[in-house]
């Protein structure tokens, strides 16, 4: 069994982090019958480290150059002790030109916190949790604004939750993307 599906499975077991056979809306048009409560994944250091532990190695069997820079984003405040343990864990695999940011939508326009972005030629981008990858293409399509000689294959975007409906009427839905956990769900 891989470390991923040992975490997946350790996470699915813990009490009160998943919560199976329920309904919980999340969005509009997203329904499904297993709820993560997210907060307590990623503001736990316990369970943040891991994870970030697992992505850092996920970045570094995709990105093996480590003296080529690295800017690590993430969406909302809650992934940023998460961004924070992966740069850890990067400078500790040799990586040493890093930086981070966490992004945060304000009246539907995507903000950088800190506010003084400095973006690299490669770019990871980090969302705790997805359904459809939107949060992702907004945050792929502001860098490109921003620094419009990024080129698609410079942005690798990782998922820690995703949540996915496996019809095939929603395969144009999810986007290609570095997944650690999914969880089915049903369109309505």
């Amino acid at each position: 069994m891989s470390k991923v599906e040992i975490l997946k499975k350790y996470i699915q077991s813990l009490d009160g982090y998943k919560i199976s056979d329920t309904h919980f809306q999340i969005g509009a048009k997203i329904h499904s019958s297993n709820f993560y409560y997210a907060k307590r994944l990623f503001q736990n250091s316990y369970y943040t480290a891991r994870i970030a532990m697992l992505l850092a190695i996920k970045i570094k069997v995709t990105l093996m150059d480590k003296k080529q820079a690295l800017t690590i984003v993430g969406y909302e405040m809650y992934s940023e002790l998460l961004l924070s343990l992966i740069r850890n864990f990067l400078n500790e695999f040799g990586y040493l030109n890093i930086n981070h940011y966490v992004t945060t939508d304000i009246d539907g326009e995507i903000k950088y916190l800190p506010n003084n972005v400095v973006f690299h030629d490669k770019i990871v981008i980090v969302v705790p949790i997805t359904s459809t990858g939107s949060t992702i293409n907004k945050i792929s399509e502001n860098i490109k604004k921003k620094r419009p000689e990024t080129l698609k294959e410079n942005i690798t975007p990782f998922t820690v939750l995703q949540s996915y409906d496996p019809d095939d009427n929603f395969t144009n839905l999810i986007k290609q993307q570095n997944t650690l956990i999914t969880l089915e769900t049903k369109w309505q």
